[in-house]
């Protein structure tokens, strides 16, 4: 060890084996007395019982939109009906509270909307939304409080109103997705068994699923393509990219689909501990990217432009026959309410809620595995979703599902 080139051979070798290692570690370079130091960050769940959750609307930050905006949200989703879909004819309905705002007073918010675009038909107050806000006592004596604190019960009414467009309804494509890490075939009883991860596919009539940690011809799978014999079994198309090449075959992520996709796409994302992929599948009506990020903070926020750049090329074509909404899947090592979680909050819709655990498996206490929309405005791509995490062990990682339904 008296060498240099011994002590610089002993570290890459000692840093090609921690690769292996899902936790977090740092290695430095040995001393002068011949001393290597570890360092690995605990993996094992902690014993504490955590009995809070986050706020699923502000998710933990304490923090909502202003009401008094809420105009202007309104505006932007009246240009979009305009600009983008072309709806000419329109008529809002709102709460009773909200159609007294808009309509009446000196300072009436839908004059200024005449400059830029005819305003609505009308803005008619909806009385199943007054009916959801009453408290059922109708006695006179009672009526001049209720006026009294009509303009408190204002800021909370904004925030319920009801925006809808009744001369245009739009029919609706509902897609299913499923996100699963599989550990590369392995549960938790340590065997390796695709038919078992196929029949959750199938039990979810998924149309497609995001894939990760997939093993292709290595050795401790067998020398099997792991991601084809899933495919197979559930009668999916398989699409592989590599990140590592790993015990005489690759290792990475992959998309299962009922459909051939139309063009598929590969964008290689920052890793230090392994290199990373952005695969990304296009399919008629909607594109599907798959992902597995890094461990590391800095590796995940610097992926966000990566992945804001791709997500754009489809969402901002010009031509509105050939936008897409790009949905984004997979293992993103982060959790709600961590940076970059919140940076990733600024341009997708997390569908998913916070309290949806995924890892581990067994007992899961942190959400990690997402389905996100990548849509400027969410409310005109969107119709409905559901999601919900199976109870599936065939996994380090329990398989999350989503039901998407996406205007036509």
């Amino acid at each position: 060890m008296k060498s240099a080139e011994d002590r610089q051979q002993l570290y890459e070798h000692m840093c090609e084996l921690m690769k292996r290692d899902r936790a977090r570690h740092n290695i430095l370079s040995l001393s002068k007395f011949c001393l290597m130091q570890i360092t690995r960050q605990r993996v094992r769940p902690v014993m504490d019982v955590a009995v809070e959750e986050a706020c699923p609307t502000c998710q933990g930050t304490g923090k909502i939109k202003s009401s008094f905006l809420f105009h202007k949200v309104l505006e932007g989703k009246i240009k979009f009906l305009y600009y983008r879909l072309g709806i000419k004819r329109f008529t809002l309905h709102v709460h009773p509270y909200v159609a007294a705002y808009l309509n009446q007073g000196l300072a009436v918010p839908l004059w200024p909307w005449r400059e830029g675009y005819p305003q609505p038909e009308a803005c008619l107050p909806s009385v199943r939304v007054l009916r959801q806000g009453r408290t059922g006592n109708r006695r006179k004596g009672r009526n001049r409080d209720t006026m009294k604190k009509a303009v408190l019960y204002l800021f909370i009414a904004l925030l319920g109103a009801v925006f809808s467009t009744s001369l245009q309804a739009k029919k609706v494509r509902t897609v299913r997705l499923t996100s699963y890490n599989i550990q590369h075939g392995a549960g938790l009883d340590g065997k390796i068994d695709h038919a078992r991860q196929a029949r959750i596919l199938r039990k979810a009539h998924a149309d497609v699923a995001a894939i990760q940690e997939v093993d292709s011809v290595t050795k401790r799978n067998g020398g099997l393509y792991s991601l084809e014999e899933i495919g197979r079994e559930a009668k999916m198309f398989a699409t592989f990219a590599p990140a590592i090449k790993f015990q005489g075959g690759k290792y990475g992520i992959g998309i299962l689909s009922k459909k051939k996709p139309l063009s598929v796409h590969r964008i290689p994302l920052p890793g230090r501990e392994e290199p990373r992929m952005l695969l990304v599948a296009e399919f008629k009506h909607y594109v599907v990217a798959c992902t597995h990020l890094s461990l590391t903070d800095e590796d995940r926020m610097a992926s966000i432009p990566l992945i804001l750049e791709e997500a754009g090329k489809w969402t901002s074509r010009g031509a509105k026959a050939s936008a897409k909404p790009f949905i984004l899947m997979g293992d993103l090592n982060d959790e709600p309410g961590m940076p970059f979680y919140k940076e990733m909050q600024k341009h997708f819709l997390f569908l998913n809620p916070p309290y949806d655990k995924t890892f581990p498996a067994n007992k899961p206490n942190i959400c990690i595995d997402h389905v996100a929309v990548f849509v400027p405005t969410p409310d005109a791509t969107i119709s409905f979703y559901r999601t919900w995490v199976g109870e599936e062990d065939y996994s380090d990682h329990r398989p999350l599902h989503a039901r998407l339904g996406l205007y036509k």
